[in-house]
């Protein structure tokens, strides 16, 4: 009777010890998935905010582009209508 015991309990510490190696596993994958996931986030946030960089400067050359060109007409038409007078 105490044989089938101790190969009951041998069994069942042989059963808890493969689902320890297993769940340690799960974790460390977890971990570094989750490592994974924090450096692209980061990643991410850093092209965000060149997108966003890129896009100020393309709106603030929009903007002068604009300025010059109405600067140009108002001295243009101003000098011409200070030659017909």
């Amino acid at each position: 009777m105490g044989m089938i015991v101790a190969v009951i309990i041998y069994m069942r510490v042989s059963k808890l010890e493969d689902t320890v190696g297993n769940l340690t596993a799960l974790r460390d994958q977890i971990t570094e998935k989750n490592m994974q996931l924090a450096e692209q986030n980061l990643r991410l946030a850093e092209a965000q905010d060149n997108e966003i960089h890129l896009a100020t400067l393309r709106e603030r050359n929009r903007i002068a582009r604009e300025i010059h060109d109405n600067v140009g007409h108002m001295l243009t038409r101003s000098f011409c209508s200070r030659e017909r007078s």
